[in-house]
């Protein structure tokens, strides 16, 4: 369990340098780093690695996307400039 944590503790680490949105790559990188610390074979930590960060963003994506769709906002004119109220 404390092994885990550490995993964690790493991958937030990695995240933290700048990256593409989503962190696709840097998490993937922290993660086979702190696994193959504690003697996991690199393709079993890269699966693992990969599955984890699919795990933790795909529902935070389903979610945002539904509730943008329960409140009526349209995702594809959110960042539309020109019909934001000047404030």
């Amino acid at each position: 369990m404390v092994e885990i944590l550490i995993c964690m503790v790493i991958i937030c680490f990695f995240i933290a340098l700048p990256s593409v949105p989503g962190y696709w790559g840097l998490w993937e990188a922290g993660g086979m780093f702190s696994l193959t610390l504690f003697g996991i074979a690199p393709k079993n930590a890269a699966g693992f690695t990969l599955m984890n960060h699919a795990v933790q963003l795909f529902p935070i994506i389903i979610i945002g996307l539904v509730s943008a769709w329960i409140t009526g906002v349209n995702i594809w004119n959110a960042s539309d400039s020109e019909k934001m109220p000047a404030g």
